[in-house]
């Protein structure tokens, strides 16, 4: 490297770094500035940050496996999830190969049957009284469900 060019990028490197090393402050200031007696001023925006509105909190996918739910079980699990800080779910119905499975004792309810569509709503309105949001993906599930793949 040349004497001059090293020289020349020596400069420029220290520059950049001077200049990066204030941007933060200047950044500060002038937000401030703007902001005088507004969210930062009053201190909310730090009451939001320590609890945040539902809509700001992380969400799950909530399976429900083989549609095997019940009315007590989902309002449970919802208030599980809500304890946990979780803001809301999106249900994911899962059903699985074959409708003549047993697993722990409870029956799956038919894709879209009445049955189905009465605990879509306990969870709708469970959740909308815990301040959740509560979503649902269309369809039922991942291709694993369908009848035409085989073993």
């Amino acid at each position: 490297m040349q004497r001059r060019s090293f020289i020349k990028q020596s400069v420029l490197w220290t520059a950049g770094c001077a200049v990066g090393s204030r941007m933060p402050l200047w950044g500060s200031v002038s937000v401030t500035d703007e902001m005088k007696g507004t969210v930062l001023r009053s201190g909310e925006l730090y009451k939001l940050f320590r609890d945040p509105q539902s809509i700001y909190r992380p969400f799950v996918r909530w399976w429900w496996n083989g549609d095997k739910v019940e009315a007590d079980e989902l309002k449970r699990e919802l208030h599980i999830l809500k304890d946990a800080g979780i803001g809301g779910v999106e249900i994911n119905p899962v059903k699985f190969p074959g409708n003549d499975t047993d697993d722990l004792g409870k029956k799956s309810l038919p894709w879209l049957s009445d049955e189905w569509i009465d605990m879509l709503r306990v969870a709708f309105d469970e959740a909308k009284s815990l301040d959740m949001t509560c979503d649902l993906i269309v369809g039922s599930g991942w291709p694993f469900g369908a009848e035409f793949l085989t073993g």
